[in-house]
């Protein structure tokens, strides 16, 4: 051994007399260890938590042996490992001769402080099997005895018996030999992560199942939020189903899942960082227009429908605190802490009241029906006032709609799920009809437009739910499929570019079939020519029936642009003006 380690040794037994080092040592190596850890960690938590009493035990000797005079020496039998003779020591209050030459491994030494007179725990003796089996960790072992020796209760019990070693030998508070989740908890300036690449810089948010803290990705240098969650809030089962759902979701208005991983005794979540506000403080310091508060509430829509169609899931936490605005107004949906499959559960204690629906708030099963509950009671948030009659009525500035939007709510919130709207496009074609048709008349020119139900006392929810699903096939009748908003057409180096929306009540529609609708172009050369070309609009992704398809891209190559038999134009260049849109005319009907 050289020099340099031998001071190295050296200071890491002066290190372990600290007893603030060995109090922070401790606590940072239990927040290895989680009901959510695997074999890796519980192994290396355990590994740790022998060295530190070993290192701790050999130096209570040595301290011991250096400043004890004894009262006798004494000739032993025997050699010992050197070849030189054995010694003895005789001490004013200790029965037994002391033969230090027995502290040559861990639990010589902890036979040895019991003759000295320090309470060392009977139970150490009882985890020798597990400290010999850190210490010799061959796959052949772990084959056979991980899953009976290294489950969690056993990994808790073996490190209460090395703190309480630790406590009667005074480097640990008894307080800190089973750590709270407090005392674990993230700090500003913390490092964390399976290779400590996650860097926590200050505290955002707190709710009653994590607490958010924003941060950077040292390896990307990019700043991150931080979700860090409450212990006992899941059971292990439902955070491998988390993992395995978060880390799929791939949408521009959900934050990226960078990585989960446990630690500090509960598991983290670290996403994209979203530079904004709540919902809930947002409409109170910006308060948006009708229009604006229905864009909104259209996104919040699109994103669930990706949640339930792409991904089979339902959210199950749609609120004003988990929606975010960013500084360009984009709106996102945040933590999916409870997200889950259809058809599972979750304790009543786990959501909000006002926008967690009846099914939710028994513990029933659920499925996407639940999210349009949680997403009426959002329309509610953002479209209603309290009445002077102490009714919930919808905000005056929705003009002509007001009545629409009461009702649209009403079928959202009933509390039997068969008699809400069964999909969240269907709530979504509604919004986007209203914002239409509010952006498309002049405001001094609104013509009014209600929705007059017939009511009867007897069955009046009923009534109102058919009422407006009557409403819907009215304006989207089955068996067809119809356009949705407007379209954008715009020149491209490779052709012309159209942008539009559409919701299929017919039958499915596979890729690149010819939808019964036609491009209509007038495209205007900067020679001052004037060309109308009809072509034949096409989708390039199926279309089940039910399902809308947002903002599909359609490119129609210069080379297929044809007038009279012959290509016009060549290339985006030669082009002034273009315009026009897509209708069901036939190019015979064309003048």
């Amino acid at each position: 051994m050289n020099q340099q380690d031998f001071r190295f040794n050296e200071l890491k037994n002066e290190l372990y007399e600290d007893r603030i080092y060995v109090s922070e040592k401790w606590t940072a190596n239990f927040g290895k260890l989680s009901q959510y850890a695997d074999f890796e960690a519980y192994n290396s938590c355990i590994r740790e938590a022998f060295n530190m009493v070993d290192y701790v035990m050999g130096n209570t000797l040595y301290r011991f042996r250096t400043k004890t005079t004894p009262l006798e020496v004494v000739t032993l039998k025997g050699k010992g490992k050197n070849g030189r003779e054995l010694k003895g020591y005789i001490y004013q209050g200790i029965d037994e001769v002391i033969n230090y030459s027995e502290a040559y491994n861990f639990f010589g030494k902890a036979m040895l402080l019991r003759k000295l007179g320090f309470p060392i725990p009977e139970g150490l003796e009882q985890v020798r099997e597990l400290r010999n089996f850190t210490i010799h960790n061959t796959m052949t072992i772990v084959g056979k005895v991980s899953d009976q020796l290294l489950s969690y209760e056993q990994v808790i019990e073996t490190l209460r018996i090395l703190g309480e070693t630790l406590h009667v030998l005074g480097l640990l508070r008894k307080q800190d030999i089973l750590p709270e989740y407090e005392t674990m908890r993230v700090k500003p300036g913390d490092v964390i992560g399976r290779s400590k690449e996650y860097r926590v810089d200050s505290f955002v948010a707190e709710g009653g199942m994590s607490r958010v803290y924003s941060g950077m990705h040292t390896r990307l240098d990019r700043r991150v939020a931080i979700k860090e969650m409450k212990p006992y809030t899941y059971s292990p089962e439902q955070i491998r189903n988390e993992k395995q759902f978060l880390v799929q979701l791939e949408h521009p208005e959900i934050p990226q899942i960078y990585d989960i991983f446990d630690q500090n005794g509960t598991y983290y979540i670290v996403m994209d960082y979203i530079d904004g506000v709540g919902l809930g403080r947002y409409v109170e310091e910006k308060d948006p227009d009708m229009e604006e508060r229905l864009a909104i509430s259209i996104q919040i829509c699109r994103v669930l429908r990706y949640i339930h169609q792409d991904c089979g899931m339902i959210y199950a936490d749609l609120k004003p605190d988990n929606i975010m605005i960013d500084q360009s107004g984009r709106v996102f949906i945040i933590d999916f802490g409870i997200s889950q499959l259809a058809g599972s559960n979750v304790e009543a204690d786990a959501y909000s009241w006002f926008y967690s629906s009846p099914e939710q708030m028994h513990g029933y099963a659920m499925d996407q029906r639940t999210d349009i509950y949680s997403m009426g009671s959002l329309l509610q948030f953002l479209f209603y006032y309290n009445g002077e009659d102490g009714v919930i009525h919808c905000t005056d500035q929705l003009g002509d709609y007001r009545e629409e939007m009461e009702n649209l709510c009403n079928i959202c919130k009933q509390q039997d799920p068969n008699d809400r709207f069964q999909a969240i496009s269907e709530v979504e074609v509604h919004l986007r009809r209203i914002m239409k048709e509010m952006k498309e008349q002049p405001k001094q020119k609104k013509k009014r437009r209600r929705l007059y139900i017939s009511l009867s006392i007897v069955g009046i929810l009923l009534l109102t739910a058919l009422g407006i699903l009557y409403y819907f096939n009215g304006v989207y009748p089955p068996g067809d499929i119809y356009m949705m908003g407007k379209e954008t057409i715009e020149s491209t180096p490779r052709g012309v570019r159209i942008c539009f929306s559409l919701i299929n009540r017919g039958d499915d529609i596979r890729v690149n079939d010819v939808l019964p609708w036609n491009m209509l172009l007038e495209i205007k050369t900067k020679d001052g020519s004037i060309y109308h070309v009809v072509v034949p609009l096409k989708l390039e992704e199926g279309l089940e029936s039910g399902e809308i398809l947002e903002d599909q891209v359609y490119i129609v190559p210069w080379e297929e642009i044809v007038y009279d038999g012959k290509q016009v134009i060549s290339d985006a260049s030669e082009v002034e003006r273009i315009g026009g849109g897509v209708d069901r005319k036939d190019p015979n009907d064309l003048e």
